[in-house]
């Protein structure tokens, strides 16, 4: 059984109140497994509650993308967004939804 790849990616918005998101650098992270190594990609979060519903990353971005093996005894996916190195409060970030997408690719 071949290695698996997965996109991760979540669809979010801000609300006119939001607060704390501009000028940060925010984090989108997983790992395959309690014990399993963090890969990671940074993201941007726009503040602005005009811009409506957007894609973590968006598409000047890379993806995340993370590889599961088959043979993975605990090959539970843990995955999420952060920002806390600034120290800032933060608000008004609505997650519409969470995508985890098997990633195919065609070998030539």
């Amino acid at each position: 059984m071949p290695t698996k790849t997965y996109q991760i990616s979540l669809d979010v918005e801000m609300a006119p109140s939001s607060f704390g998101w501009r000028d940060i650098q925010a984090f989108l992270m997983a790992k395959v497994g309690k014990r399993g190594k963090y890969k990671w990609a940074k993201v941007k979060v726009v503040q602005d509650p005009n811009v409506g519903r957007f894609t973590i990353p968006d598409k000047t971005s890379p993806p995340l993308r993370i590889e599961v093996l088959p043979a993975s005894v605990d090959n539970m996916l843990h995955f999420g967004l952060y920002e806390i190195w600034s120290g800032k409060w933060k608000g008004g970030l609505k997650i519409h939804q969470a995508n985890v997408t098997e990633v195919t690719s065609i070998l030539a």
